[in-house]
């Protein structure tokens, strides 16, 4: 009897055991990046450095980086009185010896363009929506590397329901989903369906948005039983009132085309960029926490109320030494583990935090190019991160 009672308890130390160590394993997969400037946006015409790139059309297709349009200060920073430029040259990257190098080329979208939501699949890189000087598009633009002529081939998928810019996109197979953005009305909780194999049919209508969200990231990963959507973060702006930056996070399950929460960020955030990693992780980078991004909208909301010139003045001086004294963006890399639900820190990125754009894995690496990485200021930089597990 005390032999049998022993091995019982043997038995059931090690399934205890065995279960710890699995839910273990499902918090801690966490992963690690060795991290560096793989390659610079080339210099300008004129020899001097790029000011680099926010918003840009940005994937991978045929075994090349494209980074298309962008927006940024060229001629100055935006409190001495530069104004937001629209580009439209592509540049064109290949791997090279662990570098990226510039395939030269005058290659250009077919507008200025940026803040678009962008997604690679295999027949290119998807730019939806965005933005130029005539304000939102409802284009959306396909951009394929053609190998043997050497240059991008760009086409026109269907238009969005409505011009649309600082969405999120993300594909699954053969559709691509488009969620949330800024319209003539204001932010959008639109969600959106196109069928590649039926593009006639347009954009399908789903389920709307728990919440209208503009600078949001939208993956695709497997939840331990199915594949679903999920939609992290965010912020909305308001009339005379702060935005509301969201630390929340939603699945869609495509089956039954219903949205539930999940565990939150461990703060709230918005403008981070991020991808799906192997079967259960979703990866974000960077972001903006809000702080001065809300101190600058109070003080943009006292402006625009003060009569008093004098007051007004100083109200503008103080907003822009707000802004020239931004102390950037946290590197920190979160991960989620959609079978366990959980936030971990998994990295940290030894560089200035970069948002506003569109990070993608390539092979084995992510690829986080440009950026802006304080207020107004762009970088040109691209950053590669290798992953040791």
């Amino acid at each position: 009897m005390k032999c049998f009672t022993l091995n019982i308890l043997i038995i059931l130390t090690m399934i205890i055991s065995s279960c710890n160590s699995s839910v273990k394993n499902s918090v801690d997969n966490t992963f690690h990046f060795t991290w560096e400037i793989g390659g610079k946006i080339p210099n300008l015409p004129d020899g001097k450095p790029s000011p680099g790139l926010a918003g840009a059309a940005i994937g991978v297709n045929n075994n090349v980086l494209m980074i298309g349009g962008g927006a940024n200060f060229s001629d100055g920073m935006p409190w001495n009185g530069g104004k937001k430029r629209y580009q439209h040259d592509i540049f064109i990257f290949k791997k090279e010896n662990d570098s990226l190098i510039n395939i030269p080329g005058d290659f250009h979208l077919p507008y200025p363009l940026a803040y678009s939501a962008n997604c690679s699949i295999d027949k290119g890189i998807v730019a939806a929506g965005g933005e130029n000087m005539q304000g939102p598009t409802d284009s959306v633009l396909l951009i394929d590397w053609d190998q043997k002529a050497n240059k991008p081939v760009i086409s026109y998928l269907p238009n969005l329901p409505r011009p649309c810019t600082d969405g999120a996109m993300a594909a699954d197979g053969d559709k691509l989903y488009f969620a949330g953005g800024i319209d003539s009305s204001g932010v959008s909780d639109g969600f959106y369906m196109l069928n590649l194999k039926d593009t006639v049919k347009g954009w399908q209508i789903l389920p709307a948005l728990p919440k209208p969200v503009s600078h949001t990231v939208l993956y695709v990963q497997n939840n331990g039983t199915d594949t679903c959507i999920y939609l992290v973060g965010g912020r909305k702006e308001n009339n005379d009132a702060v935005s509301d930056l969201y630390n929340e996070v939603y699945q869609f399950d495509l089956k039954l085309k219903q949205w539930s929460e999940k565990e939150s960020l461990p703060y709230a955030l918005s403008a981070h960029t991020g991808v799906s990693w192997g079967g259960n992780s979703l990866l974000v980078f960077s972001g903006d926490q809000g702080k001065t991004f809300h101190a600058t909208e109070l003080l943009l909301m006292k402006i625009a109320k003060e009569k008093d010139q004098v007051k007004r003045q100083t109200l503008i001086e103080e907003k822009n030494e707000l802004q020239k004294n931004h102390p950037g963006y946290s590197g920190t890399v979160l991960l989620y583990n959609t079978h366990s639900n959980q936030w971990v820190k998994t990295d940290s990125i030894p560089f200035p935090g970069q948002v506003t754009t569109t990070a993608v894995k390539w092979d084995n690496e992510i690829i986080i190019p440009c950026g802006e990485i304080k207020a107004g200021v762009r970088t040109p930089d691209i950053m590669v991160g290798k992953v040791s597990e």
